[in-house]
């Protein structure tokens, strides 16, 4: 029989929580994609979007980022972001914590049951 043991540790031990804030609507033609819940639950895709579109701040999503919603958090709406080329042009709803595990395997930190 083996004994599992684990360890109890602060979430900023484990990944670092990522705020880079940023105003579509200062770039109104530029195109984003924007992660969002409703983004999440119509096609697990982010909406593409002119800056003029985006009505608020929004942070910038980095390639490696998990995004945990923030609201009614019983429908888990978790996006594992990994996407070539990314740049400032990926931005997400301040409706979900944009985390970026740094000591924690990826795919463990964002699975879902």
């Amino acid at each position: 029989m083996s004994s599992n043991t684990y360890n109890e540790v602060k979430l900023g031990d484990v990944c670092e929580i990522t705020k880079r804030s940023i105003n579509p609507q200062k770039n109104p033609q530029k195109t984003y994609k924007h992660f969002s819940l409703p983004a999440f639950d119509n096609a697990k895709r982010p909406e593409i979007q002119l800056g003029e579109e985006i009505k608020s701040n929004k942070i910038i999503v980095e390639n490696g980022t998990i995004l945990f919603n923030k609201l009614n958090v019983r429908f888990k709406r978790i996006w594992n972001i990994d996407l070539d080329n990314i740049d400032d042009d990926c931005v997400c709803s301040t409706e979900y914590i944009p985390l970026k595990p740094t000591q924690v395997y990826k795919n463990y930190f964002g699975s879902t049951p």
